[in-house]
């Protein structure tokens, strides 16, 4: 691994810690403490979501689970960059980092066990869903940008 490689990979490893950080310090907060911050998020967004597309957010639920799917989404993202930095690619180093975002996922659940918001096998299929689609994004994106690179020294022929 050259050395801009391995800055790289630790940079990404570091905002790896951090989005678990985010997610499970959510996680660790009251139902009160965690509500209260999606009403006021729900709050702010409603006014420029109903002026941009004619809606309005009911309910702080799909606020919650989006914002759920999109935190484990970034989670994917970052997993599957590690196993891009160390150039694996085999099907075995896909299963172990869907492996290790299906683990965050039950982990963030335990979590709140423990604050006593209680836990869902619904909420750890969304953000397992979340680190599939992050990580298939990341992977789309990465082997587009190849194909354009071959194709712009002359090796896609």
């Amino acid at each position: 691994m050259t050395n801009r490689r391995k800055r790289m990979f630790i940079g990404v490893l570091l905002l790896l810690v951090l989005t678990l950080g985010l997610i499970w310090g959510h996680s660790a907060e009251s139902w009160e403490d965690s509500h209260e911050r999606s009403m006021k998020i729900a709050d702010s967004i409603s006014g420029p979501v109903i002026r941009l597309f004619g809606l309005e957010i009911e309910s702080e639920y799909l606020l919650r689970k989006g914002a759920h799917f999109a935190e484990f989404a970034l989670l994917g993202c970052e997993l599957a960059l590690l196993m891009l930095l160390r150039q694996r690619s085999s099907l075995q180093d896909l299963i172990n980092c869907l492996f290790c975002g299906l683990l965050a996922a039950v982990i963030d659940e335990s979590i709140q066990i423990l604050s006593d918001r209680g836990s869902s096998l619904k909420d750890v299929l969304l953000d397992f869903s979340g680190v599939i689609a992050g990580s298939l994004l990341l992977f789309c994106l990465f082997e587009a940008a190849a194909k354009r690179r071959a194709a712009g020294t002359g090796e896609g022929d």
